[in-house]
């Protein structure tokens, strides 16, 4: 038997809520519904800049965030590095998406 050295999942905090970050308002009312069914709250924002008051004001509230990457203001990975340099950010779960499809 090989042990595992990875450590288990993070378990959220009680009653902390995921972050949606998109410009469709479409995807935001379908992904919070799909966490609502899970049991998981969330709260959403159509704009990084938007997303990143609204961490930087409520960090401790917050488990993770899904971001698409691209946003109407400014691009995901541009959030996401900001999310990852600011200290009280820093822990919290990203998960980046994106519903574009790349031509090849």
């Amino acid at each position: 038997m090989i042990a595992s050295t990875s450590r288990p999942p993070a378990r959220p905090k009680r009653n902390a809520k995921v972050l949606i970050v998109d410009g469709e308002a479409l995807h935001r009312a379908v992904t919070a519904q799909l966490l609502s069914h899970m049991g998981v709250v969330s709260e959403a924002s159509a704009a990084g800049s938007e997303a990143l008051a609204i961490l930087r004001e409520r960090h401790s509230e917050f488990f993770a965030v899904l971001m698409e990457l691209r946003l109407p203001d400014q691009q995901g990975e541009q959030i996401l590095s900001q999310i990852r340099d600011d200290m009280h950010l820093a822990s919290l779960r990203a998960v980046a998406t994106s519903a574009h499809v790349l031509h090849c």
